[in-house]
């Protein structure tokens, strides 16, 4: 029997509305109330994880950093079934909790590796604590952080869907004549119900972000990959992968760590290296999203022969073209929105996901902003 150090803290309940999955029988778990930097973490915390982590009993795990139960995987309470992917700080499994109830969740792992580093296991933490701090439909909730041997690991939902990007790339598929066996329904709508449903979708990750935003958190990769669609509904849609996230409350990151993301999503200012206003890059990279989402390519792409040490310069440089020069059915009311949140000058973009969401509700009721329509037109 490995040592199993493992505590649930209970958490509240989350508001009605926008279904999101409960926590149900995991109970709560508090997140901490103060914001360290990697630095500043230890490896003893609220959660039960105590330090040193090179026990004697660590030796005894698998390869893979978890231990056999029957024949199957398990870390903790949960059989691991299949890995469903890889997030930006583990990997992510499709598991079976054991008790109070049988139920299946979606569990991430950080192997033995990662969890004897310090700095790892603080950012690990700390993604986890997000989850379990932030308050919105939109955003899956934590429902337990814990270890076992020599793996740390947090339960989450499992939502049975797609990533937005699995849907772009299976709508491209589809319009050229190729479909793949599992579709969406996003993938086959017609062009107008295509972009009406894209806008919604995209109102529900906005209004996300302008949660995460109010909790002093940034994503610091949103992108198509990390926006999350229930494969039979659309309307449950949810933002992920909060790993490369930052406390906006805790100490600055050195400059390498303010370059964590995805560039051909990343705002030029941060590309650049310059000191940012990291919620205006959110924003930037919510545009960026919302453009590859209606012209089913991003907005910035990198020349095959271009060497990766140019990457950053070469898209800081490049300013996206107009959407409907790419996607000319695209409603002019949509194209001022993604123009604003895509500008070059940060001043220029919306102040917040918030703002860009009123927009995008406003364009799908009918009415437009007054302020988008003074912009950039």
């Amino acid at each position: 029997m490995t040592n199993h150090t493992q505590r649930a803290v209970r958490r509240s309940r989350r508001s009605e509305g926008h279904r999101r999955p409960s926590c149900g029988d995991h109970g709560r778990i508090a997140a901490s109330d103060t914001l360290r930097t990697a630095e500043e973490a230890s490896t003893e915390d609220q959660f039960g994880i105590a330090e040193p982590f090179g026990r004697p009993d660590h030796e005894h795990q698998t390869t893979l950093g978890f231990h056999l139960d029957g024949g199957r995987p398990r870390v903790g309470r949960y059989h691991l079934i299949e890995p469903l992917g890889q997030g930006s700080q583990g990997e992510v499994w499709k598991a079976v909790q054991l008790e109070p109830r049988i139920e299946l969740v979606a569990l991430k792992l950080l192997m033995s590796a990662g969890s004897r580093d310090p700095r790892k296991l603080a950012r690990f933490r700390r993604e986890a604590e997000r989850g379990a701090r932030m308050n919105h439909p939109a955003i899956l909730p934590t429902y337990e952080f814990g270890q076992d041997g020599g793996v740390v690991f947090f339960a989450m939902p499992l939502v049975d869907g797609f990533a937005l990007s699995q849907i772009l790339d299976q709508r491209r598929q589809y319009r050229a004549g190729q479909p793949p066996l599992q579709l969406h329904r996003l993938a086959v709508l017609s062009e107008p119900r295509y972009i009406d449903a894209v806008a919604r979708v995209l109102v529900r990750v906005a209004w996300a972000l302008e949660d995460a935003h109010a909790s002093r958190v940034v994503h610091c990769d949103v992108k198509p990959a990390n926006i999350l669609l229930d494969r039979s509904n659309e309307e449950r849609t949810y933002l992920i992968d909060f790993g490369m996230g930052r406390d906006l409350d805790a100490m600055p990151r050195s400059p390498s760590e303010s370059l964590a993301g995805t560039v051909l999503y990343m705002a030029p200012e941060k590309l650049l290296g310059r000191q940012v206003e990291e919620v205006l890059c959110d924003v930037y990279a919510l545009g960026a999203t919302a453009f590859e989402a209606f012209a089913l390519k991003p907005p910035r792409a990198v020349p095959e022969d271009l060497p990766r040490s140019l990457w950053a310069s070469y898209l800081a440089e490049t300013e996206p073209p107009r959407p409907r020069t790419i996607f000319p059915r695209l409603p002019e009311g949509l194209e001022r929105i993604l123009v604003r949140a895509l500008a070059q000058d940060p001043k220029r973009r919306y102040s917040s996901a918030g703002a860009m969401a009123g927009d995008l509700e406003r364009f799908l009721s009918g009415t437009q902003s007054r302020s988008c329509q003074g912009s950039l037109a």
